[in-house]
């Protein structure tokens, strides 16, 4: 089942799997910054990239910025595959 998360950072709103069933990997847009007339990083902004260890093993996602909060009903409290993830991480 897809669920929908809003992305605290950036406040976009996404689904937790691309429409071929994979995972989306969640990454916030860069901003930009008229003063400076550059692109920068939104502040705490969240990249769902995977890290990998040493091994080449999932060891997590780059950053959860500032959180997600999920818009489906009774979803988990962020995507399905980071927790599945996390816990083969922490195992």
């Amino acid at each position: 089942m897809t669920n929908v998360y809003q992305c605290q950072a950036c406040f976009g709103t996404y689904a937790d799997t691309n429409p071929d069933g994979s995972a989306y990997m969640h990454q916030c847009a860069p901003v930009f910054d008229a003063k400076a007339g550059v692109w920068v990083s939104a502040q705490n902004a969240r990249n769902e990239l995977l890290v990998l260890d040493r091994r080449g093993r999932p060891a997590g996602i780059v950053s959860a910025g500032a959180g997600v909060q999920a818009v489906t009903p009774n979803a988990p409290a962020q995507p399905g595959w980071i927790t599945t993830m996390q816990a083969k991480v922490d195992a």
